[in-house]
């Protein structure tokens, strides 16, 4: 199921829509990251916030492994492959270009780009 913003009415529904492989734990990291709860009705969110947690959504895709996955039932002579996904370096790359170029419109820092000072007092 794909969605928008004209068509959903909470952000969890919107992320969900991003792409069938947004799970519910990337849905939760969004919401923990941008600070909103996947039940938020998207209407109350600015342009900002929507792109932003959009933008999260494509981070998080953008580390997903390149490969995929199929179930494969056998029994002697006969075989059957069910469901799947499959991510290209394609994939990842585009995830990876809109990721930015939404953090980049709103000027917002990169999420890989964090790092921990720790500093002796």
């Amino acid at each position: 199921m794909s969605c928008n913003v004209n068509t959903c009415s909470t952000l969890g529904s919107f992320l969900h829509g991003i792409s069938p492989l947004i799970t519910d734990d990337a849905v939760t990291y969004v919401c923990m990251k941008r600070r909103h709860s996947p039940g938020e009705n998207i209407l109350d969110l600015s342009e900002r916030d929507m792109d932003l947690c959009e933008g999260t959504a494509y981070y998080w895709l953008s580390n997903l492994p390149v490969g995929g996955s199929t179930e494969k039932v056998s029994d002697g002579g006969w075989s059957h492959t069910e469901g799947g996904w499959t991510v290209s370096k394609a994939n990842i790359e585009e995830w990876f270009r809109k990721y930015r170029h939404l953090f980049g419109k709103w000027e917002e820092p990169f999420l890989e780009g964090s790092t921990i000072r720790i500093i002796n007092f």
